[in-house]
Protein backbone atom coordinates (compact mmCIF):
# COMPACT_ATOMS: atom_id res chain seq x y z
CA UNK A 1 0.00 0.00 0.00
CA UNK A 2 3.10 2.21 1.04
CA UNK A 3 4.53 1.95 -2.22
CA UNK A 4 1.50 2.53 -4.48
CA UNK A 5 1.20 5.97 -2.36
CA UNK A 6 4.51 6.76 -3.30
CA UNK A 7 4.24 5.94 -7.09
CA UNK A 8 1.08 8.18 -6.89
CA UNK A 9 2.82 11.02 -5.39
CA UNK A 10 5.88 10.16 -8.21
CA UNK A 11 3.34 10.89 -10.81
CA UNK A 12 1.35 13.75 -9.21
CA UNK A 13 4.16 15.92 -8.60
CA UNK A 14 5.18 16.42 -12.30
CA UNK A 15 1.71 16.63 -13.85
CA UNK A 16 1.07 19.43 -11.07
CA UNK A 17 4.24 21.04 -12.39
CA UNK A 18 3.14 20.67 -15.72
CA UNK A 19 -0.28 21.93 -14.72
CA UNK A 20 0.64 25.45 -13.76
CA UNK A 21 2.03 25.33 -10.29
CA UNK A 22 5.44 26.53 -11.45
CA UNK A 23 3.41 29.67 -12.90
CA UNK A 24 2.27 31.09 -9.49
CA UNK A 25 5.76 31.77 -8.35
CA UNK A 26 8.01 34.94 -7.61
CA UNK A 27 10.46 33.96 -10.30
CA UNK A 28 7.81 33.18 -12.87
CA UNK A 29 5.47 36.40 -11.81
CA UNK A 30 8.52 38.70 -12.10
CA UNK A 31 10.07 36.96 -15.71
CA UNK A 32 6.41 38.09 -16.83
CA UNK A 33 6.16 41.15 -16.03
CA UNK A 34 9.46 42.24 -17.64
CA UNK A 35 10.02 39.52 -20.21
CA UNK A 36 6.82 38.43 -21.44
CA UNK A 37 4.84 41.52 -21.35
CA UNK A 38 8.00 43.76 -21.18
CA UNK A 39 6.52 46.36 -18.49
CA UNK A 40 9.42 48.80 -18.80
CA UNK A 41 11.51 49.33 -15.85
CA UNK A 42 9.42 51.39 -13.17
CA UNK A 43 12.42 53.08 -11.57
CA UNK A 44 14.83 55.32 -13.76
CA UNK A 45 18.26 53.49 -13.92
CA UNK A 46 20.80 54.40 -10.72
CA UNK A 47 23.97 53.73 -11.56
CA UNK A 48 24.39 54.55 -7.58
CA UNK A 49 22.28 51.57 -6.81
CA UNK A 50 23.96 48.78 -8.67
CA UNK A 51 26.96 48.44 -11.20
CA UNK A 52 24.15 48.33 -13.97
CA UNK A 53 25.94 50.66 -16.96
CA UNK A 54 22.92 52.83 -17.34
CA UNK A 55 23.31 53.22 -21.18
CA UNK A 56 22.13 49.91 -21.35
CA UNK A 57 18.38 49.69 -20.57
CA UNK A 58 17.82 46.14 -21.23
CA UNK A 59 20.82 45.42 -18.37
CA UNK A 60 18.74 47.56 -15.98
CA UNK A 61 15.22 46.02 -17.02
CA UNK A 62 17.30 42.92 -15.90
CA UNK A 63 18.69 44.15 -12.86
CA UNK A 64 14.94 45.04 -11.96
CA UNK A 65 13.94 41.82 -12.66
CA UNK A 66 15.92 40.17 -10.44
CA UNK A 67 15.31 42.90 -7.65
CA UNK A 68 11.47 42.13 -7.88
CA UNK A 69 12.35 38.85 -7.59
CA UNK A 70 14.53 39.36 -4.56
CA UNK A 71 11.80 41.45 -2.97
CA UNK A 72 8.74 39.00 -4.15
CA UNK A 73 10.66 36.06 -2.46
CA UNK A 74 11.83 37.92 0.60
CA UNK A 75 8.21 38.86 1.22
CA UNK A 76 6.51 35.21 0.41
CA UNK A 77 8.41 33.62 3.41
CA UNK A 78 7.71 36.65 5.79
CA UNK A 79 4.79 35.36 7.48
CA UNK A 80 3.44 38.75 8.55
CA UNK A 81 4.54 42.78 8.07
CA UNK A 82 7.31 43.44 10.44
CA UNK A 83 8.60 39.73 11.17
CA UNK A 84 11.29 39.97 8.72
CA UNK A 85 11.48 43.89 8.34
CA UNK A 86 10.04 43.36 4.60
CA UNK A 87 11.19 45.39 1.76
CA UNK A 88 10.79 48.94 1.26
CA UNK A 89 9.38 48.31 -2.53
CA UNK A 90 5.70 47.79 -1.50
CA UNK A 91 6.19 43.51 -0.60
CA UNK A 92 5.89 43.11 3.33
CA UNK A 93 5.32 39.49 4.02
CA UNK A 94 3.46 36.34 2.60
CA UNK A 95 -0.04 38.16 1.90
CA UNK A 96 1.41 40.81 -0.32
CA UNK A 97 3.97 38.87 -2.43
CA UNK A 98 0.85 36.44 -2.60
CA UNK A 99 -1.32 38.68 -4.33
CA UNK A 100 1.36 40.45 -6.62
CA UNK A 101 1.87 36.87 -7.93
CA UNK A 102 -1.54 36.39 -8.34
CA UNK A 103 -2.44 39.87 -9.76
CA UNK A 104 0.50 39.14 -12.31
CA UNK A 105 -0.32 36.08 -13.47
CA UNK A 106 -4.08 36.93 -13.69
CA UNK A 107 -3.41 40.26 -15.74
CA UNK A 108 -3.30 40.81 -19.43
CA UNK A 109 0.17 41.78 -20.85
CA UNK A 110 -1.73 45.11 -22.00
CA UNK A 111 -3.43 45.84 -19.06
CA UNK A 112 -0.27 45.51 -16.92
CA UNK A 113 1.52 47.66 -19.35
CA UNK A 114 -1.47 50.32 -18.69
CA UNK A 115 -1.02 50.04 -15.24
CA UNK A 116 1.75 48.45 -13.77
CA UNK A 117 1.21 50.17 -10.13
CA UNK A 118 -2.13 47.98 -10.55
CA UNK A 119 -0.64 44.73 -9.32
CA UNK A 120 2.30 46.32 -6.89
CA UNK A 121 5.20 46.21 -9.52
CA UNK A 122 7.42 49.20 -8.77
CA UNK A 123 10.56 48.06 -9.63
Amino acid sequence: MEIRGLTLMIVAIPLLVLAGCETYTCRSACTRVYSECDVPAFLPCESSESNVDCAAVDEWDLHQQDMCVTDCEDALYTLKAGDGGGTNRGLFDEEDATRFIQCVVNTECDELLRDAQGCGIIW
